[in-house]
This record gives C-alpha cells, sequence and structure tokens, in this order.
C-alpha cells in the first residue's frame, strides 16, 4: 500500500518548481502562486487530506463522494468553474495474472489541476511530471486542460501496454494449447477472457469521457486542446478494435482447444477399438475350446494347439494388414 505522498507543480513558460513530498498544508500554503498549479496526491483514504483540498478549491459535495468511492464507473462530471473526471487506472500483475485497477480522480479548473491517485504501486504520470520540467514543452505554454489531455493521454497509453503483455500471453498460450493442451491451459484461457472483458468495460466509459469534454462548452476546455483530445479519442477506438481481436483470438483457442482434445479422444478411442475387434474373433475361437464337451477331436490331436496359435497368429495379422490398407490407423 502506498503512503499520502504528495508532490506539488507550479509552472507557466518561464518557471517551473516542482516539490516532492510535501504536506498538504505546504501545497495550500502555496496555491496562490502565479502561473499554472498541479497537486498530485496518492491517497483517497486520508478524509483530512481530501476535506482540506475541498474546502480549500471549494469542491461539490458530489465532488467529494465520488472522489472517496472507490466502486464506480469512470465518469465526467462538468460543474461549472471546475470539471470532474474519474479514470480507472489497470495494471497486470504477472504472479497472479490478473489485473488490478487504481483510481484515478481528476480536478481542475483555470489554474488548478488536482488528481487523486488510489493504492497501487506505479506511476502512470511520471512521464507527464518530466514534460513539465521540459522548458520549450507545449504543456509548460497552455491552460489546465491541455495538462489533463497529458494526464488522459499517459492513461491510455498505460492501457496499450496492459494489451500488449496480454497479446504477448496470449501467443505462449496458442503455442502451448497447439503442443500440449491441458486443463491449464483452459483457465489461462477464461482468465484472459476475463481479462479482455474488465478492459473492454474499463476503456469504453473512458471514451463517453472524452466524448463529453470534446462536446463540453466549458471555456475550461479550449478549442486547440480538443484537436489533441480527439486524438486520444482515436487511440481509445484502437484499443477497442485490439481487444475485440484478442477476444476473438481467445474465442478461436479455446475451439482449438476442444478440437484438440477431441481429437486425441478419438485417436485413444480407435486405437481401443482396433485392439477391440482384433481380439473378437480370438475370444470366439478360445471361448469354442473353452466349452466342457467331451467329444471334440481337436483336443486329441497332436497339433491342435498349434493349429489354434497358428490360427489365431493369421487372423491378427490378417486384420491388421486390412486396417493398414484401409488406413485406419
Amino acid at each position: 500500500m502506498k503512503s499520502d505522498k504528495i508532490s506539488f507543480i507550479n509552472y507557466n513558460k518561464d518557471i517551473c518548481t516542482f516539490k516532492k513530498d510535501v504536506s498538504i498544508d505546504q501545497c495550500l500554503e502555496n496555491s496562490q502562486f502565479e502561473g499554472h498549479i498541479w497537486i498530485d496526491i496518492d491517497s483517497t483514504d486520508n478524509k483530512t487530506i481530501v476535506d482540506k483540498i475541498a474546502t480549500c478549491f471549494s469542491f461539490h459535495p458530489l465532488m467529494i463522494d465520488n472522489i472517496q468511492n472507490p466502486k464506480q464507473r469512470p465518469k465526467y462530471e462538468d460543474f461549472e468553474h471546475q470539471i470532474f473526471i474519474f479514470l480507472k487506472l489497470i495494471t497486470l500483475n504477472n504472479e497472479l495474472e490478473s489485473l488490478e485497477t487504481e483510481n484515478i480522480s481528476i480536478v481542475f479548473d483555470s489554474k488548478v489541476v488536482i488528481t487523486f491517485q488510489g493504492n497501487v504501486e506505479g506511476d502512470v504520470f511520471e512521464e507527464v511530471r518530466k514534460k513539465i520540467n521540459t522548458t520549450k514543452n507545449k504543456v509548460r505554454k497552455s491552460n489546465t486542460d491541455f495538462l489533463v489531455y497529458e494526464l488522459l493521454e499517459a492513461t491510455v497509453e498505460s492501457y496499450f501496454k496492459i494489451i500488449e503483455q496480454l497479446g504477448e500471453k496470449i501467443e505462449v498460450l496458442e503455442t502451448t494449447i497447439m503442443s500440449r493442451p491441458d486443463s491449464a491451459a483452459l483457465r489461462k484461457i477464461y482468465r484472459l477472457k476475463r481479462s479482455m472483458m474488465f478492459l473492454r468495460k474499463t476503456i469504453w466509459p473512458m471514451r463517453e469521457i472524452l466524448n463529453n469534454l470534446l462536446r463540453s462548452d466549458n471555456d475550461l476546455v479550449c478549442e486547440t486542446s480538443k484537436i489533441y483530445l480527439r486524438d486520444v479519442y482515436e487511440h481509445c477506438t484502437q484499443l477497442l478494435d485490439h481487444i475485440e481481436i484478442h477476444r476473438e483470438m481467445l474465442a478461436g483457442l479455446l475451439d482449438i482447444y476442444l478440437s484438440s482434445i477431441s481429437y486425441r479422444m478419438n485417436a485413444v478411442m480407435k486405437v481401443l477399438t482396433i485392439i477391440s475387434t482384433i481380439f473378437i474373433p480370438l475370444t470366439f475361437i478360445t471361448s469354442i475350446y473353452g466349452m466342457n464337451f467331451e467329444f471334440m477331436p481337436e483336443l486329441k490331436w497332436q497339433f491342435g494347439y498349434t493349429m489354434v496359435w497358428g490360427v489365431v497368429v493369421a487372423i491378427t495379422i490378417g486384420m491388421l494388414y486390412y486396417f493398414k490398407k484401409k488406413r485406419w490407423f
């Protein structure tokens, strides 16, 4: 679990001040600086921090509830002077082969961007911080909505990495199923199918958020930024296309698995059937000489035992030759 880490960035086209691991009181004291401010809080569980931020920046009560409620779908809400965005950041746990989620809340107005991150290790916004530190970067010269675009873009890029990792797992699984289909491979197929469904449920509302930003009449979202937001929207569409392709691949792998199991079962049954067919006439012959009749000429014949074995061998060889000629094995 993360501790309550807070970072503070004050920037404009000329300056950039970055403070790491500061207290919430220090952030609020510095919130009157000129330029734009980004406050990043790695916690939503600390009610004191959320309340102080909410009081200082006049958050709507519904916004406070949304920040502290992890069990909700990604959403967009326009409060006129502030815009609220709730996202799901996804990480892949390779050991458990499962997806883990981190809640991200973004609140911004004309001067301040405030982000609340959940409790999963890692920081998807690190590259955004590096961009702000670059003097000629567009973030430094733009309004807060462009920083929000960068945050959304970083989140969507993290989805691409997850889908790429899952795609590699599907390729490995395909090789395994072709060579050695077993119950473990079947469980992996269903785990990956659940992961793809979860990704789709997460990315679909993300596209709705971007669509709302593109259609927004709020002055906080500039027309110049909408061009970049439209690019992120297209990336979400690409992600959904990739997910559908992977879902079709998994459905195909499931068919291959079932076909492989059926083929192996048929091969086993064919061998057993051939063996049973060979033994049917042999069982008939031996059952005749197992009867307890007193007058059976072969029983007194010197070569009777040898003759029976000769017939048995001849029948076996003849049937194997016939099966081979018919290409039954």
